[in-house]
């Protein structure tokens, strides 16, 4: 009965070798031949470049430094006909924009609203992937306050190095020098002292205009892009204020900073009795310096816009039950207000009204 066995034990174990041995070719190249459709798939010609004339809004990062899976550092990339403009360069932004397939050749220029560095992380990324996709003739353009030349001297010091090395290895043909990295282009003086929108950039279609938001202790500005008759409006950081009302007005679009006091102060309070004073006092002091879902919407309604997506998230919500606690009475407010997450893109085609949105995650 064992010799048996064992006979039976090695027919199979035959059996499985010649198996093995005429399968494997075979399941190597039906795995090839996936693979092959996998990436053909993925490197498809992106829907960017089918898109209406019109204005176009891709949340690159809804979030901000409190961890969030579907929330990474605050930036918006923002489409006008055939230019991308980028406002502010949060954490993991050009992950996500990579992840579409956006096309960083397209970025004009880089809008930051203010230097905290969740706003600016990055930089030197957006840059890079820009420079390597096309040949460009000139360094990519970063607008903000004064500082900014501070800011764009230490990325490209920092990225020097490798700015030398990929041109080593792929050749001036390719990749020109006097493009590599980034251009500071100073904001208006005149923004820290005047109260009204002071337009930054115009061309014969786009006008982006800016006006100073109260984020004390820092300078901070929020932008509005005017394009063939649709309107976006971005915040930035900023607390209430009737800046953003002014901006803001018959705008299609607001993207408004919001933070839930309610939610902060719970989790200070969880803070406080764990001992944590460090992380207790941080979360009181940012208290001072964003706007509530409430006060957002507050200034939607002040300013007669006709959709709200609250943008800048804090704190972060993993859960449907929090999703719900942050907007308490907004919607008492304001009706058509909503929170944004990564991967979110809003269309607004020119000669319409509408407002699309769509979930490219």
């Amino acid at each position: 009965m064992k010799k048996r066995a064992g006979i039976a034990l090695s027919l199979f174990s035959l059996l499985v070798l010649v198996f093995v041995f005429f399968a494997s070719p075979l399941l190597e190249r039906v795995t090839t031949r996936l693979t092959k459709r996998v990436i053909e798939n993925q490197l498809k010609v992106p829907f960017f470049t089918s898109l209406p004339d019109g204005l176009h809004v891709f949340v690159c990062g809804a979030g901000s430094p409190l961890p969030d899976p579907k929330r990474l550092g605050p930036c918006l990339a923002v489409m006008a006909g055939r230019d991308i403009f980028v406002v502010d360069a949060g954490s993991g932004a050009a992950r996500n924009m990579a992840r579409v397939r956006l096309p960083f050749q397209k970025i004009k220029a880089v809008l930051l609203t203010h230097f905290h560095s969740d706003h600016i992380d990055s930089l030197g990324e957006i840059a890079m992937q820009r420079w390597v996709s096309d040949f460009h003739k000139d360094p990519l353009d970063v607008y903000g306050l004064d500082g900014i030349e501070a800011v764009v001297d230490g990325y490209n010091l920092a990225y020097k190095q490798d700015v030398g090395y990929r041109l080593d290895h792929h050749g001036e043909e390719l990749l020109n020098p006097l493009a590599a990295g980034l251009r500071a282009r100073l904001l208006p003086k005149a923004l820290s002292k005047s109260l009204a929108p002071i337009v930054i950039y115009q061309d014969k279609e786009l006008t982006i205009t800016s006006i100073k938001v109260d984020h004390p202790p820092i300078p901070a500005v929020a932008y509005r892009f005017d394009y063939k008759g649709r309107f976006v409006v971005i915040s930035g950081d900023t607390n209430k204020t009737v800046a953003m009302s002014i901006l803001a007005q018959d705008a299609d679009l607001l993207f408004h900073d919001a933070l839930s006091k309610r939610m902060v102060k719970t989790i200070e309070e969880v803070m406080h009795h764990q001992g944590n004073t460090r992380l207790e006092k941080i979360l009181k002091d940012i208290q001072n310096y964003h706007a509530s879902p409430r006060e957002a919407a507050q200034v939607a309604k002040e300013a007669n816009v006709k959709q709200l997506v609250l943008y800048h998230i804090v704190p972060q919500l993993p859960s449907p039950i929090q999703k719900r606690q942050f907007l308490y009475g907004v919607k008492d407010i304001f009706s058509k207000a909503s929170i944004s997450q990564d991967g979110y893109f809003y269309s607004l085609p020119v000669g319409s009204d509408k407002i699309i949105k769509k979930d490219l995650f």
